[in-house]
Order: structure tokens, then C-alpha cells, then sequence
């Protein structure tokens, strides 16, 4: 369920800020935070190492997750997840994926291809747009049982040196516009690796635990900015070190987070810097066991990771594990201000350990401890405003079916752009000529087979799971809207998800929908609402709709409502769904909430009713104009 909390977070931890590194006061970023992805039931994240965006927005997360047949300490621990741009499950890619072992980092170059970093194989691999494997770079250690007993290794055996070509535990990757590659290798070799677009070696650069111009200790984050030159999460040395495209030193970046003074965090923590990973459980409160304050900073881990905004105007935002805040920088170290906390809430971070920059103002998050992806939309505000001059910034998406090459259907995401005004988000008028319900039962779902005719379906409960080509399943929920156009060959073929029914308004678009309403499913009824006024009073009542019954229609709009925003539709009767979100009509001397699912039958009213979101969330509607209205 997403979740939707508007803020601009202070640290508001208590006691004196210790400011090191800074003089001036920083400024903080307000933001609007979502979880906007949803799982299928019975399928969770775990530990989300990394997460990103492609050009078609579907966002992908690799996540350190409990995979069957793995043991405690060895097999399978990461899965990596896609969804669709309205945060919908599509699958899961490369179930059986040698390369996972214990997920790290995903980024995806501008050719849409996914690369996955995992450092516990020890291998990155890039995967096409089509999900297929494509480069592997590295080497998984060869899993063969002993054919003669080895005494064990001591453990202050020397490490082998860093090789050209070979990781040990890697954490991250990024690519220039020639198409190079860049790999941050990581906790053990503590190098970084270039590559060309082929996946040839060209150099490695670093020393093993280091701190000079050029040498790493723990790089954990890797991104390039349009000139090529290269930014390296330093982490245990406290710095962004920046190389040219050669990997020559350049200059560094350096910031201290600022603690207040006697801070206590609210998550798990890491201990001083002089004693990080050393301490037992009395690092809580940063003192000694004999009860003595530690007389060192907290452990920060700054800069844990880091990612780079595109388009000509770029900005690197950063983050440390505490106080938990993220940071905005511009591309020569200029702090232009911070988000975040750490902490369990929407908004807060429980060990951040993935950025995605999507946008200046627009950043993905994924969490080691609280198990989830966050999105932010960074100063709202000036989004908004700059949003008014763009009809199609907040698009509606509908999921289209097409035939594909094989016969079998493909999914399109098909976007229904709004146009922002003062009142709500409205799409433009599309033309339909009836409404009618359908109810599937559980045991309705057959074979392949193609749609007859093309219509909208609009699921207001229950859910199916769509299977079309390439082994893709789509689920279709409540509050999803469905434009089944794959009229010729095998077409697609539905799953039951439960033993709800599935229940649906059905949009017809051909000029004679009588015989669709009434050969689509078991005749039956819904109930609905109806709202009328006379004599100077505003009713409501509940009726029994038939389900197969035609309602003649002009079209319908899409409505999204933000909190505190009303919207008057236009004059006449109209039906009117709720899709998402509890909405309000208001006639003046009568309120009336609409639930997701809900459907009201509008009479022309003579009080003229708004609606309006009601709760803290946004509200989405669809709205039908009856024809002879």
C-alpha cells in the first residue's frame, strides 16, 4: 500500500549540534515520500541492496531475500525484482542466475540494460532489455567438495593481491557515455576497475586499505557525470575521491555529518570511528563498558554510496548511515542541503544502502534494516509549480494488451495524461458508449484465448494474475485499469490469485454493446449509490444494479485529487468510481464518502457537488458523463 507523508525533517534529536567541516547552517530539503511498489502476497523484500529506474520508469530491486534451499551461511541470497511504473509486481528476472549470491548494487545504463553487483559471487552481469544475459565480468569461486583434507586457512593468512579483471566482494558500477565501464571493488581489494563496452580490461587503480590520493578503503559507491569523470564512494576513508576518466586522482570531497552532542541512535549502530565493528553491546550509548563516554565521533559511514541526477545540470547526492541524512552536492562539493533521519517512519532510513537519481528533485531509496523502497519528490512545492506548465507530468497509466510476435499477448503501459489545474488533475474526455459490471468467480479462469472486442476493464475488487508471452504474469487489482487490445492470435491467459471474485466495470467502445454486457460473465447485481435532489433536498440512496445492464455514456475522465484539492465535473448525470483513495461529494447540505470500489450514480444536481480527497492521501476517480445528459 503506498503511503504518502509530506515533511520537512529537522534533526530533531535533541542537544547541541556538533558542526565539523562547516560553518554555515545547512538547508533542509522538504519532501514528499511514497512506498509506492506492491508485492503479491506471500512474497516479501528483504534486505534491499539496490534499486533502479528504467527509461519506461519500471523499477528493478535486488534484494538479499530467504530463497528456498539455502542454508544459514551459503546458497542463494538475493532475487531481483521488476515493476511496472505504477508500482505493480510484473516478475521476478534470472531465477536461476549463477551470478546471485548476496545481492549489492542495480543500475541500468542508458540502454536500458541491468547490471546486477554481487559480492558475494563476486561477479557483475548485464542483462538486456529483453532480460537476457548478455556480459558477465568476474568469477564465481568454483563450488567443488575437497578430494583431500586441507588443514584450514590461518586466519592471518595474507590476502592474495588485486587482479585485473577479478572482484573481491564488489559494491558497485557505472558506465560513461562511450559506453566504459566502471566497477568499485569493494570491501577486500579495495580498487576500481575500467572496462570498455565489450567488457575488455582497461585498468585498475588502488591500493589494498589506503588512504592517499587514489588509493580506497572500502569504495562503496561508483557514478560517472556527463564529462566522464568518475566519483568514488570512499567510504571508510571519509571521502568522495574524483578521477578522470583514466582513473587519475583528480580532487576529493570531503564532509563531516553533523551529531548532536551525547546522540543516541534510534537503529542499530556501528560504534566510534576509532573502534567501528570492535565494540560489544555498548555501543548504544557510545560509552566504554566502566560506563566512561567514548572521547571519538560516532561512525557515520559517510559516504556510504552515492548516485548523480541527469540532464545538463548535474548534482551528487550522498548519504550516511548517521544521523541517517542524505546530502545534495554539487558536482564540485558544494553542500546545497540534506533530507532524512535515521529511524523506522516514512521519511526516516534504517541503514540507506541504495540511491537512484532519477531526477534533480526526484530520488529512490532502498533499506538493509526496514526492508523497503521509498521514493521522494524533493522541494513539492516548486515540483508543483513546475509541473502546472506540463499537461502530461502526472500521467494515469492503463495496462494495454497487444498481440506479439508469437501469437501471444505483450503488455504495454499506456499513459493517460492529466492536465494539473487549480481544482485536480483531469484527463482529457475519452470516447466510450456504454458501462456495464462484470463478477468473475474463481473457477472462471480458462485457457488462452484472445479479447473479442476491445473495451475497459476497471477491477473495483478481487484480482487476476494475466499471463501473456515470455513468461510474464501481470497482477490486475483493485484501482487498476486494464485495455485488453490483443484481438488476434493466442492472446493472454487469466489466473485465479484468491476465492474473491473478481469484479469489474467494463468500458464498451463498439456503437452496439448490448451482446458483450451480456455475454461477459453470470448475469448478477452491485450495489451502488444514488444521489439525487428535489424540493430543495439532497438525497442518497442504495439500489441493486444489474450487472449486465447497458448504461449509454459520452466517454470518460480520469480524476486525481490531492489532499485539500475539489473538483466540479461539468453539469448533467454522470456515474462516478472510486478507483483509489476515499473521496467526498459534497453537495452543499450533503456529504458523501465514496470508498475504493464504491460506484455513485450522480443525478443533475441542483446544488452543483465538488468532490474532494478525503484522509491524508491522494484520491483517484473515473468519471462518466451519461449520454443525453
Amino acid at each position: 500500500m503506498t503511503r504518502v507523508l509530506m515533511v520537512a525533517l529537522s534533526l530533531a534529536l535533541g542537544g547541541e549540534l556538533l558542526l565539523v567541516g562547516q560553518q554555515a547552517q545547512v538547508p533542509e530539503i522538504p519532501f514528499e515520500v511514497t512506498e509506492p511498489l506492491e508485492l503479491p502476497d506471500d512474497l516479501f523484500f528483504g534486505e534491499i541492496a539496490g534499486v533502479a529506474l528504467n527509461s519506461e520508469r519500471h523499477v528493478f530491486v535486488y534484494t538479499r531475500t530467504g530463497a528456498p534451499g539455502s542454508s544459514i551461511l551459503q546458497g542463494e541470497r538475493a532475487q531481483l525484482f521488476e515493476f511496472g511504473p505504477d508500482g505493480r509486481f510484473i516478475r521476478e528476472i534470472g531465477r536461476n542466475l549463477y551470478s546471485k549470491a548476496w545481492a549489492h548494487a542495480v543500475r541500468v545504463d542508458r540502454d536500458d540494460n541491468i547490471w546486477l553487483v554481487d559480492n558475494g559471487s563476486d561477479v557483475v552481469v548485464k542483462l538486456g532489455p529483453d532480460r537476457r544475459l548478455k556480459l558477465t565480468l568476474g568469477r564465481r569461486d568454483e563450488a567443488v567438495l575437497e578430494r583431500l583434507r586441507k588443514p584450514p586457512i590461518p586466519t592471518d593468512a595474507p590476502i592474495s593481491p588485486a587482479r585485473p579483471g577479478y572482484f573481491f566482494e564488489p559494491t558497485d558500477i557505472a558506465f560513461d557515455a562511450q559506453g566504459n565501464i566502471f566497477v568499485s571493488d569493494g570491501y577486500i581489494n579495495s580498487h576500481v576497475h575500467k572496462f570498455d563496452r565489450d567488457g575488455h580490461i582497461v585498468k585498475m587503480v588502488g591500493d589494498r586499505k589506503a588512504a592517499g590520493p587514489g588509493q580506497f578503503e572500502q569504495p562503496h559507491g561508483i557514478a560517472v557525470d556527463n564529462e566522464g569523470r568518475v566519483y568514488v564512494a570512499d567510504r571508510s576513508n571519509h571521502r568522495i575521491q574524483v578521477l578522470d576518466n583514466d582513473l587519475n586522482y583528480v580532487r576529493e570531497i570531503r564532509y563531516t555529518p553533523p551529531l548532536p552532542r551525547n546522540y543516541k541512535p534510534p537503529i542499530p549502530a556501528f560504534g566510534s570511528h576509532a573502534n567501528f565493528h570492535t565494540l560489544g553491546p555498548w555501543f548504544w550509548d557510545n560509552t566504554w563498558p566502566d560506563g566512561n563516554t567514548m572521547d571519538t565521533q560516532w561512525e557515520t559511514l559517510w559516504p556510504n554510496t552515492l548516485c548523480i541526477t541527469p540532464g545538463p545540470t548535474q548534482y551528487i547526492y550522498t548519504h550516511d548511515m548517521f544521523p541517517g541524512s542524505i546530502q545534495k552536492f554539487t558536482l564540485d562539493g558544494e553542500l546545497l542541503g540534506t533530507f532524512g533521519e535515521a529511524g523506522r517512519r516514512p521519511g526516516q532510513f534504517g541503514w540507506l544502502h541504495s540511491l537512484a537519481c532519477v531526477s534533480e528533485n526526484e530520488i529512490w531509496t532502498g533499506e538493509l534494516l526496514n526492508w523497503r523502497v521509498q521514493k521522494f519528490i524533493l522541494n513539492p512545492g516548486e515540483t508543483a509549480s513546475a509541473s502546472m506548465a506540463t499537461p502530461s507530468a502526472s500521467p494515469f497509466v492503463v495496462t494495454r494488451l497487444v498481440p506479439g510476435p508469437d501469437g501471444m499477448a505483450r503488455v504495454q503501459d499506456v499513459e493517460m495524461p492529466l492536465t494539473p489545474g487549480s481544482g485536480a488533475a483531469v484527463s482529457q474526455l475519452t470516447a466510450a458508449t456504454g458501462l456495464s459490471f462484470q463478477r468473475m468467480a474463481a473457477d472462471d479462469f480458462g485457457e488462452w484465448h484472445p479479447t473479442p472486442t476491445q473495451k475497459y476493464s476497471i477491477t473495483l475488487a478481487g484480482a487476476i494474475d494475466i499471463e501473456v508471452g515470455e513468461g510474464r504474469r501481470v497482477r490486475i487489482g483493485p484501482g487498476n485499469v486494464l485495455l485488453p487490445a490483443d484481438n488476434t492470435g493466442k492472446g493472454h491467459r487469466n489466473h485465479r490469485v484468491s476465492d474473491e471474485p473478481r469484479l469489474s466495470a467494463q468500458v464498451h467502445l463498439t456503437p452496439d454493446p448490448s451482446a458483450e454486457a451480456a455475454g461477459a460473465g453470470a448475469p448478477g447485481t452491485i450495489t451502488a449509490m444514488h444521489l439525487t435532489s428535489g424540493d430543495g433536498h439532497t438525497r442518497v440512496e442504495t439500489f441493486e444494479r444489474p450487472t449486465t445492464q447497458i448504461t449509454a455514456i459520452e466517454g470518460f475522465q480520469f480524476v486525481r485529487l490531492e489532499p485539500d484539492q475539489a473538483w466540479a465535473p461539468p453539469p448533467g448525470r454522470h456515474y462516478v468510481i472510486a478507483l483509489q483513495g476515499r473521496a467526498e461529494i459534497d453537495t452543499g447540505g450533503l456529504t458523501v464518502a465514496l470508498d475504493p470500489g464504491g460506484v455513485m450514480v450522480m443525478d443533475e444536481l441542483e446544488a452543483p457537488p465538488t468532490l474532494r480527497a478525503a484522509g491524508q492521501g491522494e484520491s483517484r476517480l473515473v468519471v462518466f458523463p451519461l449520454a443525453g445528459r
